[in-house]
C-alpha cells in the first residue's frame, strides 16, 4: 500500500486501517507519514535572507554582500581549520529533517505516538521561533503582556530562568500562568517521565525582522480615539517593557538540563541590528557564550549563528585566516599567542568567545550579511554587471 494511501488513513483518523500490522512497521508508517524533506538550517533560522535562492547565487558571490565562516576546532595543542565562502551553493546547505510538531496529534495510541515524539525530538531539527502576538484591545485593564513573543508551543517546550516569574502584579494583570513542560509518555520499560527538552538533539531559536521592527501598537488593538486612556497608555509602557525583555529571550535558556543537545542554532541579529532592531549588547553575548560553555552536559558537535557580524560589525570581504582566530604561532614556544580580544565590538574574536561550547572536531559557524534583501540598492548590481 503507498504511503498517500496511509497518510488518507492516518489523517482522516482510520488507524484501525494499519492496526493489523505489527507496531514496529506501524510506527515507520506514521514516521514517513509526518517526517518532512530534509532542510537546509540556514533558510530556517533566516528565512529574509534567502541565503539558499539558487537565482542569487551569482550576486552573492560578486557583490560579496552574504559570508558563511566555518572553524573547525581543534584538539588542545593542534591549530584549527578555517574556511570562507561568499555564496551558497548546492554542496553547502545545513540539512536536518524536519516533522510537524506531533504534540497536539491524537488517535495514535501511546506507543506509536511516542515513537513519533521521539524522533522528532531526537532525530529531526526543533525549531522554536518568536511570533507576533495578538493581545486584542488595548483598552482592557486586565490585558496579559508578560511573556509575548514565546508563545505556549515554545514555553511548555523549552525550560527558561523565568518559567516561574508571572511578572509584576500578575494576579491583577491576568498574567499567563506558568505552563507545565511537555512530558513523554513513559515507555515500557520505566515508570519515570522524561521532558520533552531531555531528548532535544537538534534545536534552532530564530526571530524575524518582523519581530525586531515591533513596535507596542502592533501587538493589540488601538481605539478608534486619538487620545488615549489612561488604561491604554499605561498597557503601552507595559508593552514596551515585556517586549524587550522577550527579546532576550535566547538569554534566558536554561542550557544545563538540555542533557542531550549536539547542534544549536542561533539567530542573533538582534545584537548586530541598528535602533529598534538591536536588543542585545556585547556583555549580553558573552554572558551566553559563557552559559553554553558552563551549562552544557558535554560541547556541542555544531554552533552555528547568524547575525552576529553583519551589518554595522560586518567585516571586510576577505578569506579569513587560522592567525585570525588562533593568533601567530610564538617562535619560542610550541603554542600560540592567542588572538586579541579588542575592546571595539566590531572587532571581538568570537571564534575565541564560542569556541569551547564546541567539542574537538566539530563546527563553530558563523553567517552574516551585509545588508538584508530588501536594501540592496540596484545600482551596485548594475556597477558590477557592467
Amino acid at each position: 500500500m503507498p504511503w498517500t494511501t496511509y497518510r488518507t488513513y492516518i489523517e482522516a483518523g482510520k488507524m484501525s486501517e494499519t492496526r493489523r500490522l505489527p507496531l514496529e512497521i506501524q510506527a515507520q508508517i506514521v514516521l514517513n507519514v509526518y517526517r518532512k524533506p530534509p532542510v537546509c538550517v540556514f533558510d530556517v533560522i533566516t528565512p529574509e535572507w534567502r541565503v539558499c535562492n539558487r537565482i542569487l547565487l551569482w550576486t552573492q558571490e560578486v557583490l560579496k554582500l552574504m559570508r558563511v565562516d566555518t572553524y573547525t576546532v581543534p584538539a588542545p595543542g593542534s591549530q584549527g581549520v578555517i574556511s570562507t565562502a561568499f555564496s551558497h551553493g548546492e554542496t553547502d546547505h545545513l540539512l536536518l529533517p524536519t516533522m510537524t510538531d506531533p504534540r497536539s496529534l491524537g488517535g495514535l495510541g501511546p506507543f506509536l505516538h511516542r515513537e513519533l515524539l521521539r524522533s522528532w525530538a531526537t532525530d529531526c531539527l526543533v525549531v522554536v521561533n518568536q511570533k507576533k502576538p495578538q493581545l486584542g484591545p488595548l483598552w482592557n485593564p486586565n490585558l496579559a503582556v508578560h511573556k509575548l513573543l514565546r508563545d505556549d508551543d515554545a514555553l511548555t517546550l523549552l525550560p527558561y530562568e523565568d518559567d516561574d516569574d508571572l511578572g509584576p502584579g500578575a494576579d491583577e494583570a491576568g498574567s499567563r500562568e506558568t505552563k507545565p513542560k511537555f512530558q513523554l509518555p513513559c515507555a515500557a520499560d520505566t515508570d519515570e517521565p522524561k521532558f520533552g527538552y531531555e531528548i532535544i538533539r537538534n534545536l534552532a531559536l530564530g526571530t524575524s525582522s518582523e519581530v525586531l521592527d515591533l513596535q507596542p501598537r502592533d501587538v493589540g488593538t488601538m481605539p478608534r480615539s486619538p487620545l488615549l486612556s489612561p488604561t491604554v497608555q499605561s498597557n503601552l509602557e507595559r508593552i514596551e517593557v515585556a517586549l524587550a525583555a522577550e527579546q532576550r529571550a535566547v538569554l534566558k535558556v536554561q542550557w544545563s538540563k538540555l542533557k542531550c543537545l549536539e547542534t544549536l542554532f542561533l539567530d542573533l541579529r538582534n545584537y548586530s541590528g541598528v535602533g529598534r532592531q538591536r536588543t542585545l549588547e556585547r556583555s549580553d553575548i558573552e554572558k551566553l557564550a559563557e552559559s553554553l560553555i558552563s551549562a552544557l552536559q558535554r560541547p556541542l558537535k555544531l554552533l552555528a549563528i547568524g547575525g552576529l557580524n553583519s551589518y554595522a560589525f560586518y567585516p571586510r570581504p576577505r578569506q579569513l585566516r587560522i592567525e585570525d582566530i588562533e593568533g601567530v604561532p610564538d617562535q619560542d614556544h610550541s603554542d600560540s599567542v592567542p588572538a586579541s580580544e579588542s575592546t571595539s565590538e566590531s572587532r571581538v574574536n568570537w571564534w575565541l568567545v564560542f569556541r569551547d561550547a564546541v567539542r574537538p572536531g566539530g563546527k563553530l559557524i558563523f553567517f552574516d550579511r551585509r545588508v538584508d534583501m530588501n536594501e540592496v540598492p540596484i545600482y551596485w548590481i548594475g556597477t558590477w554587471v557592467r
